[in-house]
């Protein structure tokens, strides 16, 4: 009897194993992907904040020329 019942628990705890390591697997992939999609969402913010960084910039020396004509004036 004691037999049976520790091959019956052998086998429901590699039944646990393969179900873990699946959950892993699938955690994994998850996981993966989501670190793809933060790397890209980083490099598209970069780019973004490159383009307001380069807007601001443009405005800064309109608005220093509009001042110079100004004090020409």
């Amino acid at each position: 009897m004691r037999e049976v019942l520790d091959n019956a628990l052998i086998a429901e705890n590699e039944q646990q194993i393969q179900n873990l390591r699946g959950e892993n697997l699938i955690i994994r992939e998850q996981l993966t992907k989501v670190n793809a999609k933060c790397s890209q969402l980083e490099l598209e913010n970069k780019g973004k904040r490159n383009d307001i960084d380069a807007k601001i910039k443009g405005l800064e020396q309109k608005k220093d020329r509009y001042k110079d004509a100004a004090n020409q004036c």
